[in-house]
């Protein structure tokens, strides 16, 4: 880490590829709760591109953490007050657990279906058809049209016979609504994040974007 002695602060950046991961995860994040928020109105293409951008979301953080455990991050410029570097701290776990927890509860949803073509599958859609509503057994949908994702067995297995279908109704429901209050909760906490940055880059006047890539730091003095 690079020290600058004037004004006792530190404008060491993140390393290039920790910069690369936070903004390419940033992007699909964006992505995902701009489609999410309003998947019920929107074609049926936009859920597949939920899909993939939520599962690449959960990629590209599994790297990222891995990145970090190996490469400590540049240490909180000098000029934080210690509650400003507990908060930052708190938000950020909490935004990696959802960055892992919200691509897990969307995977888990999709799997809560009875496998296609099954049983259980002909009775989901006899009993969905009476109140006309479709059913959402189907075949493996593709990531970025390329790679079908598997569904987690024991969930979606749940469905294959009759008898297990409202054990598997009951499992799409909760994890339908722990997905949609998770969107919420990280958008509260991207929020937070955002406004931290904003604050130190203009209000405390400190190069706070620089550490992540945006502009220049200030020249360094020895």
């Amino acid at each position: 880490m690079q020290t600058y002695q004037q004004g006792g602060t530190s404008d060491a950046r993140y390393t290039r590829v920790a910069i690369t991961l936070h903004w390419a995860i940033a992007f699909f994040i964006i992505l995902n709760l701009s489609t999410g928020f309003f998947l019920d109105r929107l074609p049926p293409p936009v859920t597949l591109l939920h899909i993939s951008s939520g599962i690449t979301v959960l990629a590209l953080t599994a790297l990222r953490v891995v990145w970090r455990l190996t490469h400590p991050r540049p240490s909180y410029p000098a000029e934080y007050s210690p509650w400003e570097r507990r908060l930052a701290d708190i938000v950020h776990f909490c935004l990696y657990a959802f960055m892992i927890g919200m691509p897990l509860t969307g995977w888990a949803l999709i799997s809560a279906n009875p496998p296609l073509d099954s049983p259980g599958a002909a009775v989901d859609a006899q009993q969905l058809a009476r109140i006309g509503q479709h059913s959402h057994a189907g075949g493996n949908p593709p990531i970025w049209l390329l790679i079908p994702l598997p569904y987690i067995a024991p969930i979606h297995e749940m469905g294959r016979d009759p008898a297990g279908l409202p054990a598997q109704r009951v499992a799409h429901d909760r994890f339908d609504t722990v997905h949609k209050l998770g969107a919420f909760s990280l958008l509260t906490l991207l929020l937070l994040h955002l406004s931290g940055a904003l604050k130190h880059q203009f209000v405390d006047k400190q190069r706070e974007l620089a550490r992540m890539g945006i502009g220049r730091r200030r020249p360094q003095f020895r």
